[in-house]
Order: C-alpha cells, then structure tokens, then sequence
C-alpha cells in the first residue's frame, strides 16, 4: 500500500513540473521582454506605473483591491487585475506603459 502511494505521489509531482515548465518559461519572456522596453526607454517601470494607477482606480472605486499585473508586449500595456470586494468581480484595467494613461477598464 505504501509502495502505491509513494508511487502516485511521485507521478503527481512529475507531472506537475512537466506541466508548470511551459507557464515557467511564457512568464520569464514576459519579464524579459518588459525589461528589455524599459531599458530601451520605451516603456515606464512597472513600478512606477502601478504608483499613478492603483491609486486612481481605488478613488473611482473603494471597493475595488489590487491583485497583480501581466504585461503585454505587442500593445506595450500593462493589464492590471483588481477584486471588488463587494462581490467578488474581476476588474481588468489596461494601460499604456509608455504613459501609463488608462485604455480601458472592464468588469
């Protein structure tokens, strides 16, 4: 029975590695990518991006909680995730990482 376990056990965490490298890998280009522009000049730091947003979002809605962002590279914009906390709802924002103007908001 142990034998069975440690079996399973082991074919699960393989699995789970040989499934997370591809999602591992699309992350660092991503990282990379966005680094890349911001050494070029191209783009604000994501840092600085979320200083102007978050804040702006949150006085629209108080409700609203910051989670995390992806980057974009083709439109070179930023796709910040918030939760309202009244509902539970998803709220994508999207902005401009050349000047971190605001593109779009959707619930």
């Amino acid at each position: 029975m142990r034998n069975a376990f440690v079996k399973l056990l082991a074919g699960a965490l393989l699995t789970s590695g040989v499934l997370a490298a591809p999602a591992v890998a699309d992350q660092r280009r991503e990282q990379d990518s966005a680094r890349e522009e911001m050494r070029a000049g191209n783009v604000l730091k994501q840092r600085d991006i979320e200083r102007i947003v978050v804040p702006q979002i949150t006085r629209r809605n108080p409700n609203l909680q910051y989670l995390t962002f992806e980057w974009d590279e083709v439109a070179r914009a930023y796709r910040f995730k918030f939760i309202d906390n009244t509902n539970g709802h998803i709220v994508w924002v999207d902005v401009d990482a050349r000047n971190a103007r605001i593109l779009r908001i959707r619930e």
